[in-house]
């Protein structure tokens, strides 16, 4: 017995959808009635009878076909770019029949996918939106025994794990300037490895050779090793406002992710600053999976506060009219 919360039906839950048979059936019974009216042609009574009793059945039918359905996420992937397809595997259980499925948070326009009840596989969509999901909307279609009328039941199931779908890397019109050595006007700046001098000493066995000082070891004649402090790497915070949303705002989410993976690529320490729930979260990001779920959980409304990044760094602000450097 699975521990994981059942799914939930939607309080719009049921809606009802007409095919082109239901209004072939409406127009068969006006006419048949309107003979039957004119004329008293019992075959006409006959047919305009029938064709209403098979649309109360077609009614109850389609209602119930639905009405007993479980569903559940057995399995579904946990980061996308936005674009990607995705696969979510469902369990639907319920009374034997055939139904039809989609996945209604991932492509709204998408025609619904046969299956047979009990049925436990794989259905497919678009991640066509930044955003992490832990519940996703699922469409049950119902039918009627002789296809006049369908329902469609919507029920809200937690996922197996949490999706983030990120933005797809935008490569910015300007490189990345680089960090290690020099920044604005030239300042020195200390490399990863720790290339800051107080000082030198006597060699010690054991000391690297690397840290040994030529010049001074040849002056003295005596091996001498340079202290150093071990400075760490570069750290880049980048800061991301996406205005006003749409398709500007996205552009920007996708351009922190190219300067969060290239910052990375060249041994940055990186951070990411974004707006989460109208508060600004400060979050290091490690790898390409770090940077989907931080800007899969960024929000549109609200610039983040610059101030919540308290330790020494070059800040890049990315908003939807361009990029500055703080």
């Amino acid at each position: 017995m699975s521990d994981r919360p059942a799914a939930r039906a939607d309080g719009r839950d049921t809606q009802w959808r007409t095919t082109g048979l239901t209004f072939a059936a409406g127009l068969l019974a006006y006419a048949t009635w309107q003979v039957w009216r004119n004329s008293g042609s019992r075959p006409c009574l006959f047919v305009c009878v029938a064709t209403v009793v098979i649309a109360l059945v077609d009614v109850v039918w389609a209602r119930v076909s639905t009405r007993r359905t479980q569903v559940r996420v057995v399995a579904n992937p946990s980061e996308l770019y936005a674009g990607d397809p995705v696969a979510v595997e469902l369990d639907i259980a319920g009374p034997r029949r055939s139904v039809g499925v989609r996945l209604a948070t991932f492509d709204q326009d998408a025609e619904s996918a046969a299956a047979d009840i009990p049925s436990r596989r794989p259905f497919h969509g678009v991640a066509a939106t930044r955003r992490l999901h832990t519940e996703i909307t699922v469409e049950v279609h119902g039918f009627g025994l002789a296809g006049l009328l369908s329902t469609i039941r919507r029920f809200t199931v937690p996922l197996a794990r949490p999706l983030a779908v990120g933005p797809r890397p935008v490569e910015a019109a300007q490189p990345l300037p680089d960090l290690f050595r020099s920044w604005g006007d030239g300042e020195p700046r200390p490399s990863h490895t720790g290339d800051v001098v107080r000082g030198v000493r006597p060699y010690v066995p054991g000391d690297p050779v690397h840290r040994i000082h030529w010049r001074a070891t040849a002056r003295t004649g005596d091996l001498v090793v340079k202290e150093v402090d071990e400075t760490g790497a570069p750290r880049l915070t980048i800061a991301l406002d996406l205005g006003g949303g749409g398709m500007a705002g996205e552009r920007a989410a996708g351009r922190v992710a190219w300067y969060a993976l290239e910052g990375l690529r060249r041994g940055y320490a990186v951070v990411v600053l974004a707006t989460e729930r109208r508060q600004t979260v400060r979050g290091a990001v490690t790898s390409a999976s770090d940077v989907i779920r931080r800007l899969a959980a960024a929000t549109a409304p609200g610039a983040p506060d610059l101030s919540v990044d308290d330790e020494a760094s070059v800040i890049l602000l990315v908003t939807d009219q361009g990029d500055s450097w703080r």
